[in-house]
């Protein structure tokens, strides 16, 4: 039975996956950001899943939503849609963080409670902030890669699926076995 393979955006997220599921095959897209279109997204995933030849399944491809206008849940039906269409024997899962994977960790913010106490009250929703700029506001020494997969494996990714409606869209198509998201 092949195992899964993950193709993400950036060295955050590789870091994180490689913590939480040890041995999965994970392949970096390299491409993304706020300028990039969704379908040389579409073009560099589908070009890393065909070099899989069929030895992993499923692909599972995570990336921000970043500064696009369209909400990430468009998003990634569209890169599904896409794909789907040009590797249609392909299983293929895709999750799109609102705007970026430090929202996820802001979700779960008793948890980022318990590692810096005197932090004000819970934002209302996380999905749509600037993660990144939360957290540096917030953590005086925040490092996307040193301390991002860090505080990632810390949040509990039950309580980040009652806060964030892009990882709960991410999480539910997960048949994956990865203890974290049992969490």
């Amino acid at each position: 039975m092949p195992s899964p393979v993950f193709l993400v955006e950036g060295q955050t997220e590789k870091l994180f996956i490689e913590q939480v599921c040890p041995g999965t095959k994970i392949l970096r897209l390299e491409i993304n950001g706020r300028n990039v279109a969704i379908d040389a997204v579409v073009a560099r995933a589908a070009s890393l899943i065909r070099l899989q030849q069929g030895r992993t399944s499923p692909s599972i491809i995570l990336f921000d939503r970043e500064d696009r206008a369209e909400p990430a849940s468009f998003i990634a039906q569209e890169v599904s849609t896409k794909l789907s269409q040009i590797l249609p024997a392909e299983r293929i899962v895709v999750g799109v963080a609102d705007r970026m994977i430090e929202n996820w960790i802001l979700a779960d913010w008793e948890s980022l409670r318990s590692l810096a106490p005197n932090l004000p009250q819970a934002p209302a929703t996380t999905d749509g902030l600037n993660g990144n700029a939360v957290l540096r506001r917030l953590l005086s020494n925040y490092s996307k890669t040193l301390d991002g997969p860090k505080l990632l494996r810390s949040a509990r990714a039950t309580f980040i699926q009652l806060q964030s409606q892009s990882f709960a869209a991410f999480r539910t198509q997960l048949t994956v076995t990865c203890p974290w998201l049992y969490r």
